[in-house]
This record gives structure tokens, sequence and C-alpha cells, in this order.
């Protein structure tokens, strides 16, 4: 098993915004979604694929490039988060708050999106 490493997940602004110990970034991403929200987190280019982020709180987000294949995003609130470049192929934002979010060139294959929020959302629609 691999050793417990120490994880800061900073704000967009540089700030400190949470800080765990566990074995993966995204252990610790699926640890501060049952501690903590993590408005305005910068997790650019992170791997969070397969992750349990069920309701997770990224208001302002920047997802940035993300790896998020078949991660549980259900009731999550992502509005006003940037998902551009990201890979959400198969994942679930069912019930999601995308209200002013960007998906701009992200991948959305077989992404379930029933009852989410999408006012504003950029990237949703292959015209945008």
């Amino acid at each position: 098993m691999a050793e417990m490493a120490s994880f800061v997940i900073k704000a967009t602004d540089g700030s400190d915004l949470y800080r765990t110990g566990a074995h993966s970034l995204l252990e610790a991403v699926e640890i501060a979604v049952n501690h903590t929200k993590l408005p305005h987190a910068d997790l650019s280019g992170c791997d969070l694929a397969g992750g349990d982020l069920y309701g997770i709180c990224l208001i302002g987000a920047s997802l940035k490039n993300c790896n998020l294949r078949r991660a549980r995003l259900r009731d999550a609130d992502l509005s006003e988060a940037d998902l551009s470049g990201a890979d959400l192929s198969g994942a679930d934002l069912t019930g999601a708050n995308l209200t002013n979010a960007n998906f701009s060139g992200a991948k959305l294959e077989n992404t379930k999106l029933a009852r989410a929020k999408t006012a504003g959302a950029k990237g949703l629609s292959p015209s945008e």
C-alpha cells in the first residue's frame, strides 16, 4: 500500500483551502467532500476519474483539463466552475447545479445530465 502523503488543495487565488493526509489526490478530495466545501478550489489537471464526489460544492472552482471520467457528481454544485478541456465521459451529473459553468472543449460522451441546472452554461451544446 502507498504511503500517506500530505495534500493541500489550493483556492484559485493561491491560498490554502484544505489540508489532509491521504494516499492519493482522489482520496484527499473524497475526504474533503465529507468535511468541507471547496469553493474556488484549483484542481486544474487533476485525475479524479471514478471518484465519488456526490454533493460536492465546487462553486467557481477551476477543473480545467481534469480527468473526471465516470466520476459520480450527482447533486454537486459546479456553478461558475471552469471545466474547459475536462474529460467527463461517462460521468454522472444528475441533479447537479451547472449554472454559468464553462464546458468549452470538454468531452461529454455518455455524460448523464438529467435534472441538471444548466442555465448560462457554456459548451454543453454542439453549437457552443
